[in-house]
């Protein structure tokens, strides 16, 4: 790899999953003598992008890399340009779980945005296959690489299980939305009962109901916090109804703790069934409940879980294979 490769990333600061893969990107790159550097353009941008100021490019960058929904007005001409796609909100899945004026806004607005930069951009790559596959049927398009999200195993990795006295342990990562079904938590942990607990990120007013007295708040957390999570808990609780490839998953995944989730979209890349963790059917409460039982009944076969868990991160999703695969897109995208 040339020693003047230089990526520049402009991203629009919205604090979700999409910041975080930029920042360990950026970090990765640096790590591997890359030189990279994040402008970050204020949130607001995303809905009225001509109120904030466009950053200019870095003198030594030879490729800017963005998130498909930046808009023109933060994409320069002068560089070839790597556009990644996180989730396809097109996909006719997310529909009936859209409000109206989300409808509009992903229809009218984000299709605008996404319109240009695929046009423009020498290479898309989706985080995962479902997402390259939705987003070629959404928008005509061939030949959309699929880089999968990552984790560090250095940082998320297995540790001691929680002692297998009840309660079992659940924990909820993520961002309190529809999407995300964390409309269905309440619902589920009101049929386990006592004997199992769900600690979820977020605040509790997100809910329109009273919360059962098993589900308990943390906040936003992240850093050594977070790592302590997972420790503390025996399995992650997912029922999602929409991923690009979750980090949350990835994470569970690599220390060691089983995944219940919903058998849609790209979970299954992730996940598989009664391997290490369980896939449930999409907004079946039913489901997700008897499958949580099931994994805190036998302490073997939730050590087999576990083991297998931690496996499917170590073979398949570890940052070095990624930062690769990345390298080696920069190194095409130079020589057209």
């Amino acid at each position: 790899m040339p020693k003047s490769l230089g990526v520049w990333f402009p991203l629009v600061r919205r604090n979700t999953g999409v910041d975080v893969y930029t920042e360990r990107l950026s970090k990765l790159l640096e790590e591997r003598g890359v030189r990279t550097q994040i402008d970050w353009i204020p949130g607001w941008a995303e809905f009225f992008p001509w109120t904030a100021k466009v950053p200019k490019p870095p003198s030594w960058a030879t490729h800017v890399h963005i998130n498909s929904w930046l808009h023109r007005r933060f994409i320069p001409d002068q560089l070839p340009l790597i556009v990644t796609l996180h989730s396809c909100v097109h996909d006719p899945n997310l529909t009936p779980y859209k409000s109206f004026a989300q409808k509009l806004y992903h229809r009218i607005w984000i299709r605008y945005c996404e319109n240009y930069s695929f046009a423009q951009a020498k290479a898309i790559v989706a985080v995962s296959h479902y997402t390259a596959k939705a987003t070629e049927l959404a928008f005509g398009l061939s030949d959309i690489k699929t880089i999968p999200n990552w984790v560090d195993i250095k940082t998320f990795k297995s540790t001691q299980f929680p002692p297998s006295t009840l309660p079992f342990n659940l924990l909820f990562v993520g961002n309190l939305s529809i999407r995300k079904g964390a409309d269905l938590l309440p619902k589920i942990m009101k049929q386990l009962g006592p004997e199992f607990l769900l600690k979820y990120t977020g605040k509790p007013e997100y809910f329109d109901t009273q919360l059962p007295k098993n589900m308990i708040s943390v906040g936003k957390v992240q850093g050594d916090d977070l790592l302590n999570l997972y420790s503390e808990s025996h399995a992650l609780l997912f029922p999602t109804r929409l991923e690009g490839l979750p980090l949350s998953v990835l994470e569970a995944l690599a220390m060691g703790r089983p995944v219940i989730t919903s058998n849609c979209s790209s979970l299954p890349e992730l996940v598989q069934n009664d391997k290490n963790g369980y896939l449930c059917k999409k907004d079946n409460v039913n489901d997700f409940v008897e499958s949580v039982r099931k994994l805190a009944k036998s302490q073997e076969h939730y050590n087999q879980l576990s083991a297998a868990a931690r496996d499917t991160v170590e073979s398949s999703f570890t940052e070095e294979k990624s930062v690769d695969s990345y390298l080696e897109l920069y190194k095409n995208v130079s020589q057209e």
